[in-house]
């Protein structure tokens, strides 16, 4: 299975760390869309690369990592602060 190209392996690790991490992170897409959540994992559907974000009482968001623009983690003490994709 050919996969969409996504984002830059190394800002994918940054995806993958606040998972592990279950940072609360505020997601910036390039519509300008705000999300607010915890992200709980990385998948892939339809040949494309997906966030799942937990967004509140067990409401889940896929997001397109291709339609990321900025995360900044809002968990205090957490390894990185703000990432730009």
């Amino acid at each position: 299975m050919e996969v969409n190209k996504g984002i830059a392996c190394d800002l994918y690790d940054y995806l993958e760390i606040a998972c592990m991490y279950r940072y609360q992170i505020r997601l910036i897409l390039k519509s300008g869309e705000v999300l607010l959540g915890v992200p709980k994992t990385t998948v892939i559907e339809d040949k494309k690369e997906l966030l799942l974000l937990e967004c509140g009482s067990n409401q889940r968001q896929k997001i397109a990592t291709l339609n990321l623009k900025t995360m900044e983690v809002l968990t205090a003490n957490a390894k990185f602060t703000r990432i730009e994709f």
